[in-house]
Order: structure tokens, then C-alpha cells, then sequence
């Protein structure tokens, strides 16, 4: 039986989780007026936080699909950097229900080794009784190529057809560090051209969000301020990072850059994030029936 262990940061499943959760982020207790700010961003979202909310529907679904034939039997669990379930409580719920071997799933489509990718590591490091097969930088797939360009041309022809127009690609801003960086750009870059090659979007950039000095650049809002400039007048921003919106991107390339956009007296609009969409789950179960089960 195979077992997929879907990697996501974190899901608090209450307000009253939060400050917990953010400590076990920063590793220590925040001071109050940051641990209230934090508490606030959450309670701005007016939703319960979407990765608790996408990261087991999505498990889910995929369970359903890649069993849906019953030749196979497949086990979807969720596991999380800093709530629980956690990598080892997953790990043992596979064991426990019989899985003979584990496929490591990351809400990432770019690998990146300071992020979402460690996670990879971590379970090949952890489980050496059975074979573990990691899927890693699905970007490059047809199908999930697809599924975003799909997303970005339909936010690029929302804009006003007589707006001179420009797509921001972004993923989470990382320290200045060459060699450790390259990998991550080369991937973000790749993925990017894909998808504006495939939605044809001639005028697009792969920008950064949660930076600060001696990280990587340019910020989303410092470009999109640059090309209001240039004469661009219409903007669309599209997360590339994860295909689940977190707390930090959910503001930064949506609320923010909106009142941005607004200051400016430019357009705006922000590219779905895939979710739990059905196209979104059938292109990552083509992709584990491509690395795995190409029989199902």
C-alpha cells in the first residue's frame, strides 16, 4: 500500500492556537505587541486559515482519486511543520495502517531546500524500512503548467482591455546567498516563463515578497511602483511558491498590492491560488500516477 505524506507549514485549527503556532515558528515567545499583531492578521483573514482549511481537502480528494479504479490502494496524510500532525505522527499513522512504502508531497511546486523542500529530506532520513519516493519540483509538468496559465489569463483579461498590462510571478524572498539561491531562482525563473509562454503574457517578471535588505530582489510592491512609472497601468500578481495561500502571501499579493495598486490609480488583480480546484487535484494526481503508479 502506498502512503502520501502531503507537507504543508502549518494548520492551527483555532484562533486560540495561534500564539502556539507562531512560537513554534520563531522558536521562542514573541513579545506582545508582535504576537497581537500576528493574532490580528488571522482574525483579518475572516475565514479560518486556509491552509487548515485547503491542506486535508485536498488530501482527501486525492485519496478518492487515485483510488477511484480500486486496483491500487492509496493512503493521503497530512503532515505539518509546526502543528500537529506533524512529519513523525504521519509517519506513523502510514505505519501503522499497513503502507509498505511513501511518497513525499509538498503543497510547493519549486523545491526549495531552506522551505518546503527539507521535508523531502527529512522523511528519506527518518524511514529507511521502506522505499520513499520524493516529488519534487512538479512545476515543470504539463499539466500543472496548465492549470496556472489557465488561473493568469483569466486575471489578465479581467484587467481593462486598454490597460498596458504586466504579470508578477513571486515566490517567499530568500538571504542573499549565490550558490544556496541558484537552484531556487533557476527554478522560480523556469516556472514562471512557462506559465506566461503557455497563457501568452508577453510583458512578465519573477519578483520576491517578504523580503528586507540583503534579500532577494526586487520586492513586488518596489516593481510594481517602478513600472507604474515606466507607463504600465494594470497589474496581475500570481504566487508561485505554493499552490496554497498562506497568511504572509495571502496579504502580501492580495490586500497589499491592491492598496498599492489603488494609491497609484492603476488596476489590479490577483490570480487564483490552485487549492483543492478539481482541475488543481487531477494535475497532482496525473503526477503521482506518472512517478508511481502509471498503471492506475
Amino acid at each position: 500500500m502506498l502512503g502520501i505524506l502531503f507537507y504543508a507549514y502549518g494548520a492551527p485549527q483555532s484562533i486560540d492556537d495561534v500564539p502556539a503556532y507562531f512560537e513554534h515558528i520563531i522558536g521562542r515567545t514573541p513579545p506582545s505587541p508582535m504576537m497581537e499583531n500576528v493574532t490580528q492578521q488571522f482574525k483579518d483573514l475572516q475565514t479560518a486559515d486556509p491552509i487548515t482549511l485547503y491542506a486535508p481537502r485536498i488530501a482527501e480528494a486525492l485519496e478518492t482519486v487515485l483510488n477511484q479504479d480500486g486496483a491500487n490502494t492509496v493512503r493521503v496524510y497530512n503532515a505539518y511543520k509546526h502543528t500537529a500532525p506533524f512529519t513523525d505522527d504521519a509517519i506513523q499513522a502510514a505505519r501503522a495502517d499497513g503502507c509498505t512504502e511513501l511518497l513525499t508531497l509538498t503543497v510547493n511546486p519549486i523545491y526549495s531546500a531552506s522551505g518546503g523542500g527539507s521535508f523531502h529530506e527529512e522523511v528519506a532520513e527518518k524511514v529507511t524500512d521502506m522505499p520513499v519516493i520524493p516529488l519534487k519540483n512538479y512545476y515543470e509538468a504539463a499539466s500543472i503548467v496548465e492549470m496556472y496559465a489557465r488561473r493568469v489569463k483569466a486575471a489578465y483579461n479581467f484587467l481593462p482591455r486598454d490597460a498596458t498590462k504586466k504579470v508578477f510571478y513571486t515566490v517567499h524572498s530568500q538571504i542573499v546567498d549565490p550558490e544556496r539561491n541558484a537552484p531556487y531562482v533557476a527554478a522560480f525563473e523556469a516556472f514562471a516563463k512557462l506559465v506566461s509562454e503557455q497563457a501568452d503574457v508577453p510583458d512578465f517578471e519573477a519578483v520576491y515578497r517578504s523580503g528586507r535588505k540583503g534579500w532577494l530582489d526586487p520586492d513586488v510592491k518596489e516593481a510594481i511602483r517602478r513600472d507604474t512609472a515606466a507607463g504600465f497601468d494594470g497589474f496581475v500578481t500570481c504566487e508561485l511558491l505554493s499552490i496554497v495561500p498562506d497568511m504572509e502571501s495571502f496579504f502580501e499579493i492580495g490586500r497589499d498590492c491592491k492598496v498599492l495598486c489603488e494609491e497609484l490609480q492603476v488596476a489590479f488583480v490577483q490570480s487564483e491560488f490552485i487549492g483543492d480546484s478539481f482541475d488543481g487535484i487531477m494535475a497532482l494526481a496525473n503526477e503521482i500516477k506518472q512517478l508511481h503508479y502509471a498503471k492506475i
